[in-house]
């Protein structure tokens, strides 16, 4: 029976937004780089993070930690039609943190990615659209960040050329995974998507697969030969691009092995003879 990625914990981290038209003292201020910012009427994106000190209960009882333990960093992406512009924090221990961004008047939306150095896995992610930045006038606005998902069915087709879902493949044979991101309003057109397949903590190389992800798609996928029911694990990771975030962040998807998620999995049953004709 398929075993399907399931969303164990929703994590929320509030950022609160406050956009004011005045620095306050001490204040971090990141200028655009366009050459319109200084002879422009601008206001100030405050970014204040704290990380959570308890635990919070789900509807479903859940407990979900606001702020992973293995998230260090805050990137930010704040756009519209006519500035991209990117900045990290880092995630304070205790205590809060707080930031100014100075903006041109103008709407933005925000985009927040929580994840780890130095290889930028991401953990949580989050968007706000419509942030209004007026001069002289100060609102708020919580962006609420959680796990990305991928819904994922494995099949193969019959000699009728029917399609039937699959728990269990006889090793060596192609098979196919329907595939559903969600990437909590984050566009698509910013990512490409690998395939990866494990048996027995083992890497698969033959079994990985490079695609142009949309929202909705397939990978064909091999599965290596076995001499015993093994399980195959599949792991979906999509990369956030780095002229569109500054730097390329890799979203696993379940949400990273390294953090404990269940994988999508499949049994491998061994071959029962004849001459089969695949990859290892």
């Amino acid at each position: 029976m398929n075993k399907k990625y399931s969303i164990l914990f929703i994590f929320i981290i509030s950022i609160v937004v406050v956009l004011s038209g005045c620095s306050s003292p001490g204040s971090n201020i990141i200028a655009d780089n366009n050459d319109d910012i200084e002879n422009s009427q601008t206001g100030n994106v405050v970014i204040a993070i704290k990380r959570p000190t308890t635990e919070t209960t789900s509807d479903s009882g859940v407990k979900a930690q606001t702020i992973l333990p293995e998230s260090t960093n805050v990137r930010l992406r704040i756009f519209n039609n006519l500035r991209n512009i990117t900045h990290d924090i880092v995630i304070p221990d205790t205590g809060l943190i707080s930031e100014e961004i100075k903006l041109p008047v103008g709407t933005y939306t925000i985009e927040a990615i929580a994840y780890s150095p130095p290889y930028k896995n991401v953990h949580t992610l989050g968007k706000a659209i419509g942030i209004v930045v007026e001069a002289n006038i100060n609102s708020a606005v919580n962006i609420t960040l959680e796990k990305p998902t991928c819904n994922m069915n494995a099949y193969i087709y019959d000699d009728a050329n029917n399609k039937v879902n699959i728990s269990k493949l006889e090793a060596g044979k192609v098979f196919y995974v329907d595939y559903t991101f969600d990437l909590k309003g984050f566009n698509q057109n910013y990512t490409y998507t690998r395939f990866y397949t494990y048996k027995e903590g083992e890497r698969i190389p033959a079994a990985l697969d490079y695609n142009n992800t949309t929202s909705n798609s397939t990978v064909t996928l091999s599965s290596p030969l076995v001499e015993v029911e093994t399980i195959l694990n599949i792991y979906a990771r999509t990369n956030l691009l780095d002229d569109v975030y500054g730097d390329i962040f890799y979203v696993s998807v379940p949400n990273a092995p390294y953090l404990g998620d269940i994988p999508y999995q499949i049994t491998l049953t061994p071959f029962e003879g004849g001459v089969v004709i695949g990859i290892e």
